[in-house]
């Protein structure tokens, strides 16, 4: 069985460092994971720990004046495979949400459950083009048997690229839908064709999504945008594990 490390609270914050400390009294901890943890912290500081490694671990940080929950790892709520859509629109009585072919499903308001929007870091792998001299022995031609040409390769590299995400769960069985913004991608709203550059309006969009909810049932991303500080996530990793840990203090209460 294996376990995961929730934060009390998102206004926790750790630095690096305290974190490398702690991981020393837990062995499935790395000390080359921390940065990571460090820059991904939303709600769920580690997972999949042995039940050692979890205690030792949240003492460490106890100690440290960062107390966290230790609970079980099938425990945390699953979120489930993200249905796209390309735009929405907000109706009298509830949310209208668009495919790629333009075709519309209506919402009552009463079936949104939760909302998880805003910017985020993703990698994105990006393939370029190489050119190199290839110098190879060939008895026979000049220059000392040496011919030279050009060899023409390709290199993988992950290169950072900023998202707009949306995300509405919707249902009694929390139907996961997603809208996902990119440089190459539009977003319909209503009459509006926007692009991810076009932020003041994205951010309008997550305001006015963030006015139909309570607080508690909208993630960072949504409340800062009401509160006129708009925050850019970590990675996708952040973006979701901080929707577990809403999930998980929603079934609690």
């Amino acid at each position: 069985m294996f376990y995961a490390l929730l934060q009390m609270s998102l206004d926790q914050s750790i630095d690096r460092k305290a974190l490398e400390e702690a991981s020393v009294t837990a062995p499935a901890v790395a000390r080359s994971d921390c940065a990571r943890l460090s820059r991904e912290l939303a709600g769920v500081v580690a997972e999949n720990l042995p039940v050692e490694d979890a205690r030792a671990f949240a003492a460490a940080l106890r100690r440290k004046g960062f107390p966290v929950k230790v609970v079980e790892q099938a425990g945390l709520p699953a979120l489930g495979h993200p249905v796209k859509r390309s735009g929405l629109r907000f109706a009298e009585d509830g949310l209208v949400l668009i495919d790629g072919l333009q075709r519309e499903s209506a919402y009552d308001w009463n079936d949104l459950h939760f909302a998880a929007g805003g910017f985020l870091q993703v990698a994105v792998p990006k393939t370029e083009r190489t050119w190199e001299w290839d110098y190879s022995y060939q008895p026979g031609t000049g220059r000392g048997g040496v011919s030279r040409q050009v060899v023409v390769g390709e290199r993988e590299r992950l290169e950072k690229e900023e998202r707009f995400r949306l995300e509405f769960y919707l249902g009694d069985q929390l139907e996961r839908f997603q809208i996902d913004l990119h440089n190459e991608r539009l977003l319909f709203f209503g009459e509006h064709k926007l692009r991810l550059c076009q932020r003041a309006a994205l951010e309008e969009i997550l305001r006015q999504v963030g006015s139909v909810l309570p607080h508690d049932r909208l993630n960072r991303g949504i409340q800062a945008a009401q509160d006129g500080s708009p925050m850019v996530y970590a990675g996708e990793r952040a973006f979701e594990r901080e929707t577990v840990w809403h999930f998980y203090r929603l079934a609690e209460g």
